[in-house]
């Protein structure tokens, strides 16, 4: 009992502090994003430069729609800035847009946590969308059938567990992509040190997001392992 009440009490508080993180997220990318850079490259200016060096020409950026949905699609080997990014010479938008061209270099690079990532997203999409009807089905059967419903419970939380290890394995990916950003902007010149500082406070509040999502989604798996984990 004791168990439960302490990791419901850390849920709540995940879930606390992941609204204040998406909150203070939004706060210092517009209060960056009102400084400009010395250098004047706009975003994707700087990730096309970048990719020419490395080799990487046939990788595409594009424009989409709204603010912070930039991201690279592996599938579709394609980096998408924001409409507040793309045409943006804030330090806020290149540290934005470095992340993403940090992520296209991890996965041409082969680090094998983005691969590994990769690997996950076809397993994660089916967890996440099964782990709980399973649950509440074997809720139900289990008023019928005991048995029955118990392994349908733990099937879901199984499925549940892949969400977990999945948010897991998304940390080093995204730590790895912000150190990235951080060092292409200051080697090649483009951010000064005073600025660097700027986009490492963009990027590590954003980062943080991933850390509470994990947070998040591992007190969910404990609490559902001890809510049903001894029910038989």
């Amino acid at each position: 009992m004791l168990a439960y009440i302490l990791v419901t009490i850390a849920l709540v508080i995940s879930f606390i502090w992941m609204l204040s993180v998406n909150y203070k997220v939004k706060k210092t990318f517009e209060k960056y994003q009102r400084i400009g850079s010395r250098s004047g490259i706009t975003a994707h200016e700087m990730i096309r430069g970048v990719l020419r060096r490395n080799g990487l020409e046939h990788i595409e950026v594009s424009i989409t729609n709204g603010s912070l949905t930039d991201n690279y699609n592996p599938k579709e080997d394609k980096i998408y800035l924001s409409e507040a990014t793309y045409n943006s010479t804030s330090v806020a938008a290149l540290g934005v847009a470095g992340h993403e061209l940090g992520h296209a270099l991890q996965y041409h690079g082969k680090y094998a946590p983005i691969k590994a990532r990769m690997a996950f997203v076809p397993v994660v999409q089916f967890s996440s969308k099964l782990s709980f009807p399973l649950l509440f089905i074997g809720i139900i059967i289990s008023m019928y059938a005991t048995e029955l419903g118990y392994w349908s419970i733990m099937a879901g939380i199984i499925l549940y567990g892949f969400v977990a290890l999945f948010a897991l394995i998304t940390l080093p990916v995204e730590y790895n992509a912000s150190k990235r950003s951080k060092k292409i902007l200051y080697e090649s010149g483009i951010l000064e040190t005073d600025e660097i500082a700027m986009v490492d406070e963009v990027l590590d509040v954003a980062a943080k997001t991933y850390l509470a999502n994990f947070a998040i989604t591992f007190l969910m798996f404990l609490r559902l392992l001890l809510i049903f984990g001894r029910r038989r």
